[in-house]
């Protein structure tokens, strides 16, 4: 990203902005989104100790939705079976537990929204070109233990970027069933805050997609080596 340039300019560090290959031939198309998908995708994440504070509060957010949704876990081989563990007592929910890569694209794609732990995860939601929550919780003594050295006030990387809240963030004290729930009706019952937001997460993107990246490290390669 642009922005770290200044930490490799400080040490006088030779380097070069190329843009982010993830983004490279990105075709910015939101048209494709369904504003009536019933389809929530949860993004718990891969180690067992995030599924252990996060998997709680996503079951308190289907509980109070109902069954009027698909939900939608963002699973890898080495948590599926943790997770379809955890939600056994919502077998009359309509749970999808998808481990295989291309599955979970076609259903971020297809999604109303999606609810993310902090993460790279961000980066594929913004390519699926829909919106979404960020959530993080800490163990307590984890957190008092980090908090003192985090100096950011944001934890997206959109909107570190942006210098402002643009994909709605839920941490630590804030990361709270009822808050959550409360944010979600207030985008689903507002077709143009959901519209907004992609579009304002777009506009971010553009600044470190579709460089070129792939052949400006191959030509400053060749230039330097």
């Amino acid at each position: 990203f642009e922005f770290e340039r200044k930490y490799f300019d400080k040490y006088l560090i030779n380097n070069v902005f190329v843009g982010h290959p993830f983004f490279e031939n990105f075709d910015f198309n939101n048209s494709a989104y369904n504003f009536e998908s019933k389809i929530i995708s949860f993004c718990p994440g891969s180690r067992n100790s995030e599924l252990e504070v996060l998997l709680p509060i996503f079951k308190n957010i289907i509980k109070i939705l109902g069954k009027k949704y698909i939900y939608h876990f963002a699973a890898n081989k080495n948590t599926q079976d943790y997770i379809k563990k955890k939600l056994l007592d919502l077998n009359n929910f309509n749970i999808l537990i998808v481990s295989n890569e291309k599955e979970k694209i076609d259903y971020f794609k297809k999604s109303l929204i999606a609810i993310a732990k902090s993460g790279t995860i961000s980066l594929d939601l913004c390519k699926s070109q829909i919106p979404f929550f960020t959530i993080y919780k800490f163990k307590w003594l984890n957190y008092f233990l980090i908090r003192p050295f985090v100096k950011v006030k944001f934890i997206n990387i959109i909107n570190i970027i942006a210098e402002k809240e643009i994909i709605p963030e839920f941490i630590q004290e804030n990361c709270t069933t009822e808050k959550i729930i409360k944010k979600f009706y207030t985008y689903i019952d507002n077709k143009d805050k959901l519209t907004k937001m992609i579009n304002e997460y777009n506009s971010v993107i553009k600044s470190f997609s579709n460089k070129d990246t792939s052949k400006k490290i191959a030509s400053d390669l060749i230039d330097n080596l």
